[in-house]
């Protein structure tokens, strides 16, 4: 049963660089960490607690940003029209 969290945990973590979008990458990193820290717990394993303590709350915090998805999605978006504006500028 133990082995099965730390399983379950490693499995968590691998899955959310699947993730296609910023905020459900941290979502999952935050609740992967909340599994290693019960492993941690379980085995009395204080730098593995530690570490995913600032993991956890690194991931759940950055996902809280509203603009996070934005600037990943819209950053072709700004790329095209700096160039749209500056042939525009070229043309005058």
């Amino acid at each position: 049963m133990l082995d099965l969290i730390g399983w379950l945990a490693t499995a968590i973590s691998t899955s959310s660089y699947l993730c296609k979008r910023p905020v459900t990458l941290r979502r999952t990193q935050a609740v992967a960490a909340l599994v290693w820290i019960g492993y941690g717990s379980v085995i009395r394993s204080f730098p593995l607690i530690a570490a995913n303590v600032i993991v956890g709350f690194a991931a759940a915090y950055t996902s809280l940003r509203p603009d996070l998805d934005l600037q990943t999605h819209n950053y072709v978006k700004v790329e095209e029209s700096v160039i749209s504006a500056r042939e525009s500028a070229a043309e005058e």
